[in-house]
This record gives C-alpha cells, structure tokens and sequence, in this order.
C-alpha cells in the first residue's frame, strides 16, 4: 500500500527545539525523533536558528546535516553580498568545510549564503 502523501518539502526543526538542545536529554530525544521521522520518509530536516557551535556539533551527531541561524552569521541584503565578495570578503574560519547550497536566492543573504532563505542552507558536512 502506498503512501498517497507526497512529501517534498524538508522537515524544519524549530528554532525553540534548536537552542533547547544544550539543555539535557530530553531534547536531544525530541530532535532525534524528528530528524528520524524525516528519514523515514525520505526528506531533509533543516535546523533553523543555530546560533552555537555546541548546537552544530549535536546536530550533526543525530544525523541532522542541514541547518540556518546566526551561527553561520548574520543576513545581509544580495548586493551587499556580492560586493563583499567581489571585494575579498572571506569565509569565517567556522565554515571551513561546509558545504553550501545556494538555490533560488532572493532578498537577504548571509555572508556565506547560509540563512534566512527557505532556499540558502548550509550542509554539515
């Protein structure tokens, strides 16, 4: 018997959950779920307001492998952006060896293309 939902979208993890996470066990249990569930039925989860490195390293280590916030620094209109790239701004040290999807981007940017856009994320590779 099929399924007759058809899930495309990724499953976002709230920002709430996100900063609970340093708290204990039981959110960590709650996130697990979730990024699980999203396995079963084969889409992303998308961390949303990651602001630190602790929250990343726990994501990570349940599996979770997409993620947004402030960590990964702040957002930026596109023209500043390019600009900034254009004129040498570098990656922070913390990016080192993240991998990023840029999609569709429109709007508000962060200084690696990482958040704010339901379509700019950054893989935690």
């Amino acid at each position: 018997m099929s399924c007759p939902l058809k899930f495309e979208e990724p499953l976002k993890i709230d920002r709430s959950f996100v900063s609970a996470l340093t708290d204990g066990a039981k959110p960590t249990a709650l996130v697990r779920s979730i990024v699980d569930l999203a396995a079963a039925l084969d889409v992303d989860t998308i961390a949303e307001g990651v602001e630190l490195k602790e929250q990343v390293e726990i994501l990570k280590g349940l599996g979770c492998r997409i993620a947004q916030g402030f960590y990964f620094g702040e957002p930026r209109p596109a023209r500043e952006l390019d600009s900034m790239l254009q004129h040498g701004a570098t990656i922070p040290e913390r990016m080192l060896g993240t991998r990023f999807r840029r999609t569709g981007m429109t709007g508000s940017r962060s200084i690696a293309g990482a958040l704010l856009r339901p379509t700019s994320r950054v893989h935690l590779a």
